[in-house]
């Protein structure tokens, strides 16, 4: 890792509330142009964002002479955050980065330790930074080794037998609702809403009402799972009922603001409501706690019900953490591998052109009086030549590379 470095800035639950996660929200039709600002004042050659409801992550490759400033990031990504967030921003570099994305992949840092669900969206982060053209080789070959990581960890160990994730905590909080919650809506047609509705759909007799901004998208998951639905305006003007609602969108605003609460909690009656806010920023405005006839839950309320489930999978960690240590060596000597063929990359070219100069050269002065079939054998053994040129030094190189490490 000495001609680049890779690393990484950013925060999670494990060092941020939600409110402290929500100060590095920025709007959503802003997010491109501000990567791409961001990539080019940080001085890094590749960048990715990794963003759930739990972390917002950046991962970038970047000159081993340029440093990492966080007030200078956090005033190009969001100059309207606090002051003070700088000091909060988890940084790593080099080994330490590729140990905790893979950690991350592997689910291991999730607030829910074995859902499988954050290797994909990862996969997706990086998929969306290389159509950005923010993302190019360096990425792509960390994202790859990251992925045959969490491969391993998942076959080799326990991690994620019998997953608990964000869909069985919440499912568990309904079925703690002392009320007959059989009517859920959901907010939002994401990841993790279209991760829940299966789940749903095979624990119990619900009914399901999907509301989107996109109403399209909400008919193809009612049309999937016999439900009804409606666009995210028409619920906003008049907001049907419902026993329990699941909200999980990206807006950078309420998606129900207090006004709305207050009319739900007047058309409910005494009939209980039980309102569930699973995105970063919030959809629901925490007003909602003081309105009648409602009980709200919420990202924290997860958090802590994840942590008594994840007791169960601490055991697995040390296995885990040995996997990856392994994998991480082997990335560093893949990445000194690389760096070699590189540096040899340019010499094929060159071995080439000095090769033709100088056999077309012979041939048409002291090999000329040969026949154009001879002459076809000393192209031959030009051609064999150069290849050993090429190969051999290639393969000293890597010999002494892992001969220094043999005797390191």
């Amino acid at each position: 890792m000495a001609k680049n470095y890779f690393g990484h800035i950013g925060l999670s639950f494990r060092s941020a509330s939600v409110s402290v996660l929500n100060d590095m929200v920025i709007p959503a039709a802003e997010k491109v142009d501000r990567l791409h600002r961001l990539r080019s004042a940080m001085g890094w050659d590749e960048l990715m964002m990794v963003s759930t409801c739990n972390r917002i992550e950046f991962y970038f490759s970047a000159d081993s002479g340029t440093g990492l400033d966080p007030d200078l990031f956090l005033s190009v990504w969001n100059p309207n955050a606090p002051v003070h967030l700088a000091d909060q921003l988890e940084l790593t570099r080099d080994r330490q980065t590729v140990l905790h994305l893979m950690r991350v992949a592997a689910s291991v840092e999730s607030m829910v330790i074995g859902e499988t669900q954050i290797l994909k969206q990862i996969k997706d982060s990086h998929q969306e930074a290389t159509n950005l053209g923010l993302a190019g080789r360096n990425l792509h070959f960390l994202i790859r080794a990251v992925i045959q990581s969490s491969k391993r960890v998942y076959s080799g160990t326990q991690i994620a037998t019998n997953p608990v994730s964000v869909a069985s905590m919440t499912y568990r909080k309904i079925l703690n609702f002392p009320s007959a919650t059989r009517r859920l809506a959901f907010i939002g047609a994401g990841d993790v809403i279209q991760s829940m509705v299966p789940y749903f759909s095979k624990q119990g007799n619900f009914s399901f009402h999907f509301i989107n901004r996109t109403e399209k998208r909400a008919r193809i998951l009612a049309e999937s799972y016999q439900g009804t639905w409606e666009s995210l305006e028409s619920f906003q003007a008049a907001p049907c009922d419902f026993d329990c609602l699941i909200s999980c969108t990206s807006a950078d605003q309420y998606v129900l603001p207090a006004t709305l609460l207050e009319k739900i909690s007047a058309s409910g009656g005494s009939h209980p409501r039980l309102l569930i806010d699973l995105a970063n920023p919030r959809d629901i405005d925490p007003a909602a706690a003081g309105f009648d006839g409602i009980t709200l839950v919420n990202l924290e309320d997860i958090e802590g019900l994840a942590e008594e489930n994840n007791r169960i999978r601490q055991t697995e960690i040390a296995k885990v953490d040995a996997i990856l240590q392994e994998e991480v060596q082997e990335f560093a000597n893949m990445l000194e591998e690389r760096e070699i063929d590189l540096l040899f990359s340019e010499l094929p070219d060159e071995i080439e052109q000095i090769k033709l100069k100088a056999t077309e050269k012979i041939l048409r002065t002291r090999l000329k009086h040969l026949s154009e079939a001879d002459q076809d054998v000393i192209r031959e053994f030009a051609d064999y030549l150069s290849g050993k040129f090429i190969q051999v030094p290639l393969i000293n190189a890597k010999k002494i590379l892992l001969d220094q490490k043999g005797t390191a």
